[in-house]
């Protein structure tokens, strides 16, 4: 996958262990962004990626395969620029990352396109507790 020189993205690595952990990734519902899905490291068959990119009561959300190995990485793209103030995440009640970290990245002119090639800015992290 290649980002476009004013595409940015932002690229959450989630951490848990052992097993598998489970997203959904939800803007305001004021301001729903278009973003497309650059990079996934992993996914359970029936849980794919690809349901972060609809909402509605019938999504799923996504998984990671079973027994994957972690740290796990999902990589957006937005159509333009964007100024983010707020990024909801909800969590399965058993299928809890422990650590998501939020990276974003505007690739500069001349700067290689691919997503692995661009220079991403850490911007922080959530810790998060499980259920227990």
């Amino acid at each position: 996958h290649s980002l476009s020189p004013a595409r940015p993205s932002i690229c959450e690595e989630y951490h848990r262990q052992p097993g598998r952990i489970g997203c959904g990734l939800f803007m305001s519902s004021s301001a729903r962004l278009k973003y497309k899905i650059v990079k996934c490291t992993s996914e359970d068959p029936e849980f794919p990626v690809s349901e972060l990119l609809t909402h509605s009561s019938q999504t799923k959300g996504w998984q990671t395969a079973r027994f994957c190995d972690f740290p796990q990485e999902i990589g957006l793209q937005f159509e333009t620029p964007v100024h983010l103030r707020q990024v909801q995440f909800l969590s399965h009640q058993s299928k809890i990352a422990t650590k998501i970290e939020l990276f974003t990245a505007l690739p500069t002119a001349g700067q290689e396109q691919r997503y692995e090639a661009v220079s991403f800015k850490r911007l922080g992290y959530l810790s998060l507790d499980s259920n227990e």
